[in-house]
C-alpha cells in the first residue's frame, strides 16, 4: 500500500487557492463539454480515523493509494489531490477500480 501525504491549501484545478476564488470547501467543479456550464463530479472513497485522531483513506477507484489527513476536510484535501493527479494522465502502474456491465 502506498501512503501518501501532502500539504495543501486547497488548491483547484486552476492553481488558485479555494478561498481567494470564492469557493466553500465543499465546492468541486469538473469542466466537461461546455466551458461556461461547470457541474459537479462525485467521487466515492473510503475512510477511518485511527486511534491517535489521524484520518486515513482511499479513493474508491484507486484503493491502492491511501492519503492521511489531520481531520476529515484535510483529508478531502488530499483525496482531491490525488484525484487530479490521477486524472490528468494515464500514469504507469497505477491499478484502478472499474465496474463492468454483463447483460
Amino acid at each position: 500500500m502506498n501512503v501518501v501525504r501532502r500539504r495543501t491549501l486547497g488548491w483547484v484545478q486552476t492553481g488558485a487557492p479555494r478561498w481567494l476564488l470564492g469557493l466553500s470547501d465543499s465546492t468541486d467543479f469538473s469542466l466537461k463539454g461546455s466551458r461556461s456550464k461547470p457541474s459537479a463530479e462525485a467521487e466515492t472513497f473510503t475512510y477511518w480515523c485511527e486511534s491517535d485522531g489521524t484520518f486515513l483513506g482511499y479513493l474508491n477507484a484507486y484503493p491502492d493509494h491511501w492519503t492521511q489527513g489531520d481531520d476529515l476536510q484535510d483529508l478531502k484535501e488530499h483525496l482531491l489531490d490525488l484525484y487530479y493527479e490521477f486524472a490528468k494522465e494515464q500514469l504507469p502502474g497505477i491499478r484502478k477500480v472499474e465496474e463492468l456491465l454483463v447483460v
